[in-house]
C-alpha cells in the first residue's frame, strides 16, 4: 500500500520515508492483509487534526512517515528491514508485473 501510494496523480512519484514500530514480525507487518490498519496521507498542517479525531473515537493513530517532493525514493525501515528504491522502479514492477509473466514464454520442462 505504502509504496503503490508513492505514485501520486499523472504518474508523479514522491519521495516517502516510513519507519515502522510495531511487536508484529516484518514479513506480518509489511505483507499482512489483515482488516486492521489504514494508511492516511494528508497536508502536514492537518496532521494533528486527524490525531485527535482518531484520539476522540478511541482509534490507535500514529504518524509513520513523511511524503517529500516529487522525484523520489521509497524509503522504509522496520526494526529487521531496511528498504531504498527509487519510486519509478517500484511503479514499474507492480504495474508490469503481470503483463510481463502474461507475455513470458512458457517453462515447458
Amino acid at each position: 500500500c505504502l509504496a503503490e501510494s508513492a505514485r501520486g496523480a499523472e504518474g508523479a512519484h514522491y519521495d516517502i520515508e516510513v519507519v515502522l514500530h510495531a511487536d508484529v514480525p516484518s514479513a506480518a507487518l509489511l505483507f499482512g492483509e489483515s482488516q486492521g490498519r489504514v494508511v492516511l496521507s494528508c497536508h502536514p498542517d492537518h496532521a494533528e487534526m486527524i490525531s485527535a479525531v482518531a484520539r476522540k473515537h478511541g482509534v490507535p493513530c500514529q504518524r509513520i512517515g513523511i511524503v517529500g517532493a516529487e522525484g523520489g525514493q521509497f524509503v522504509l525501515r522496520t526494526m529487521e528491514v531496511s528498504l531504498k528504491a527509487p519510486i519509478a522502479d517500484l511503479a514499474e514492477v507492480y504495474y508490469d508485473a503481470i503483463p510481463k509473466l502474461m507475455h513470458a514464454p512458457a517453462d515447458r520442462d
